[in-house]
């Protein structure tokens, strides 16, 4: 047994690794990977991964996928991470705004590994027990808490704009801006989704 010495990389402060599955059946079965992911007291997200079974393929990227929380029809955030090759990717991203830090709080979040070559995911990773250092949320002054609910994110008066801006949540699900469905709460009754409000 050779032990060898290698400098710790910064996502490697994150509380424990994260193991990748498969995105589907069409996977290959021995397909298999490890991830990292931090955010350090800069506000700047680093992140490493390790896979095996790949081959050495070719044109894959990595994203960060943000979703409110799981029910049908959710908004989902996809951010391109970076363009990679190979079985091993180290890395950091610098310019991830507030709000996207934040939904790495308080978001059900993914990690995926996508083959340009074949146009689909082949592993996917949900993070868990991400922590955001409060100094990298908006605000003025140290005891002011971040807005962070699904409302405010979406209010017509500010300039946060989101890829679910049109969406509507009623009933445990998400619609898009002119959907209509039959009310669950109330028989005979038609539902739609109207600049993002619920009539």
């Amino acid at each position: 047994l050779r032990l060898i010495t290698r400098p710790v990389a910064d996502a490697r402060d994150s509380q424990s690794p994260i193991l990748f599955k498969k995105a589907d059946k069409y996977s290959a079965p021995n397909v298999a990977g490890m991830a990292w992911l931090a955010v350090d007291t800069e506000c700047d997200v680093h992140y490493e991964i390790t896979m095996t079974g790949l081959h050495q393929q070719k044109h894959l990227e990595l994203y960060l996928e943000t979703i409110p929380f799981e029910v049908p029809g959710a908004p989902v955030n996809r951010k391109l991470l970076e363009e990679f090759s190979g079985n091993y990717l180290e890395g950091f991203r610098l310019d991830i705004n507030s709000n996207d830090l934040a939904n790495l709080e308080t978001h059900v979040c993914y990690l995926e590994v996508y083959s340009r070559e074949h146009k689909r995911a082949l592993l996917r990773a949900k993070l868990k027990n991400v922590k955001v250092p409060n100094n990298c949320f908006q605000g003025d002054s140290d005891n002011e808490l971040p807005s962070l609910t699904y409302t405010k994110l979406n209010d017509p008066g500010t300039n946060n704009i989101h890829t679910y801006d049109s969406k509507c949540y009623h009933s445990g699900r998400f619609y898009n801006d002119g959907d209509q469905w039959a009310s669950s709460f109330v028989p005979c009754q038609m539902c739609s989704c109207y600049n993002r409000r619920v009539k």
